[in-house]
């Protein structure tokens, strides 16, 4: 009875599919595919068996020969007759446990295919280890060194468009072939920018750089929802996110050494090049796709080509996606939910808040570092290692509040409740106000030693991570529905604000000096702390007057 219960749920997930498909596409961070339940085995059988005759009856009004819209057959050919009943014609997964599934991947080929991805470090990294590089571009170029810092805004402001593009071309042609794309592309853009003999050029290929660049950050979180279910795709994402956030850390550290050895900063540019091709050769060979409409039209295309029955066919295949119904899925829609929904716009300021102080930090070390404390170049960098320290505690603390998380998530008849997240997020919100100040406070006398101010990049990491992941966390189970086009609205608005802070922070820092641009920054950070704490507490209400976020019980 258990066997026939879990395939009468199977069936009805991929009869229902077509009902959610549009709402659960692409989900930049956390894609979840989210399918109606039903409460019996008769109900599921009647809904398909009516889905099966509708499906049918659309497809006769379609091959219609009265519809003046349809392209003749030629030679006054009538058109064929319909081949009855179309569902039996149409591909699907053998059973909830079929191997082709990512979902039911071994063990060994999922941390093989997944060995694969150094490309979300490598595109990560490469923001921030630019910022070493720019005081040497304004100076062989003869520009100024905030015009040369743009190669940094305009990398990470490509990681802000990004998604619009990306995540429909991975719900249309698979998770694989627009990461292998986008790191072709990437690695090429690298070139060009080791290359370039002024500042314009380096600034363009920069910014394209960027847009390529943010292809495996803006999927890769997709190919979780591909390869995880909920128990353990929060404990994937936050393995991810401690990586991905450990590369901009320890970039500056990585890339003085570079200059420092090298005299010279195109050489960061080679490594990574070199780098990219590397992945770009590991996605070719071994990077496998693991979206399940993709995997279908292959096992279609098999299937068709074996046994010459062209009837047979997927359903991904017979979708229609206008340009303008993508445009408004994935550009309008965030838009609209970041300036109508109020939990929407606050969690996204928060998280936006805290990635470009990532951003502004980097910045801040090498004027703390090198301009007070006198540190060479390479040298200088290691305090990031604080930061990455924090980071990675970080991870260690998010993953022992998963057991926790899935008692409270099996209780609750596997329905999440956001508020879940909130007290954590909380805790990484002091943590983080503490952090900024701490190295405001310590970072601006060299009399006071260097490894004091380092010590407080461990709250600063530590900070950063709890609340970025928490915030994703919140807005996926807070618009279960929307999920993708809430995450792209946020990636956006955070992408923004890591792009825009560092150019900023050089004017406040001469002018206010270390110590009260850090207290500007922690004041409104511990500002912002509350924002978890009222939503804890007034978050169900709120999402209750919502028209995008579900109600729960």
């Amino acid at each position: 009875m258990a066997a026939n219960r879990a395939q009468n749920a199977f069936e009805a997930k991929e009869e229902n599919r077509l009902d959610v498909y549009l709402d659960s596409s692409y989900n930049s961070e956390t894609s979840t595919l989210r399918v109606p339940s039903h409460s019996s085995e008769d109900s599921l059988h009647q809904r398909t068996n009516k889905k099966r005759e509708n499906s049918n009856s659309q497809l006769h009004i379609v091959s219609s020969n009265e519809d003046t819209d349809t392209p003749k057959m030629g030679r006054n050919k009538p058109f064929p007759k319909l081949i009855e009943p179309r569902f039996d014609y149409v591909v699907e997964f053998n059973g909830p446990d079929d191997p082709i599934n990512a979902k039911n991947w071994p063990l060994r080929r999922n941390l093989f295919v997944n060995g694969a991805r150094i490309h979300n470090v490598l595109t990560v990294f490469t923001s921030s280890v630019f910022s070493i590089a720019s005081p040497f571009i304004s100076h062989e170029f003869r520009v100024s060194e905030k015009l040369s810092l743009l190669g940094l805004t305009l990398y990470i402001m490509g990681f802000a468009f990004a998604p619009t593009f990306w995540g429909p071309l991975s719900e249309l042609k698979g998770r694989k072939m627009p990461i292998v794309l986008a790191m072709l592309g990437f690695t090429l853009f690298q070139i060009g920018v080791g290359v370039a003999d002024d500042i314009q050029p380096i600034l363009i290929f920069r910014f394209l750089g960027g847009v390529f660049g943010a292809a495996p950050i803006t999927i890769t979180a997709a190919v979780f929802s591909d390869m995880y279910d909920n128990k353990t795709r929060g404990i994937a994402i936050t393995i991810l996110s401690t990586f991905v956030f450990i590369g901009p850390a320890i970039a500056p550290c990585i890339g003085g050494f570079i200059v420092r050895s090298s005299h010279q900063w195109r050489w960061i540019q080679w490594l990574v090049t070199i780098l990219g091709f590397i992945a770009f050769l590991l996605n070719i060979f071994f990077l496998e796709e693991t979206y399940a409409q993709t995997i279908l039209v292959a096992k279609a295309v098999e299937i068709r080509s074996q046994t010459k029955n062209w009837a047979v066919h997927a359903e991904h295949e017979m979708l229609d996606f206008s340009p303008q119904s993508l445009i408004i899925k994935n550009f309008c829609r965030p838009l609209r939910l970041l300036f109508t929904e109020p939990i929407v716009f606050l969690m996204s300021l928060y998280s936006s808040f805290a990635f470009g102080l990532l951003y502004l930090s980097i910045g801040s070390y090498s004027a703390v570092f090198i301009k007070i404390y006198r540190l060479p170049l390479g040298i200088s960098g290691l305090p990031n290692i604080g930061m990455a320290v924090g980071i990675v505690f970080a991870c260690i603390y998010l993953l022992l509040l998963q057991p926790s998380y899935a008692r409270k998530l099996a209780a609750n008849d596997n329905v999440p409740i956001p508020e879940w997240r909130l007290p954590s997020m909380t805790t990484g919100g002091i943590a983080f106000s503490c952090g900024i100040l701490w190295f405001g406070w310590t970072g601006y006398n060299p009399s006071i030693h260097w490894i004091v101010p380092t010590l407080s990049g461990i709250f600063t990491g530590f900070g950063i991570l709890v609340i970025l992941i928490q915030v994703i966390n919140y807005l996926v189970d807070a618009y279960l529905d929307t999920a993708a086009s809430v995450i792209a609205a946020s990636m956006m608005f955070r992408s923004l604000a890591g792009a825009l802070f560092p150019l900023f922070f050089d004017s406040m820092f001469k002018s206010l000096g270390i110590n009260w641009t850090a207290t500007i920054l922690g004041c409104i950070a511990l500002l912002l702390v509350p924002v978890s704490i009222l939503f804890y507490y007034f978050g169900a209400k709120i999402r209750s007057k919502s028209l995008s976020s579900p109600p729960r019980e």
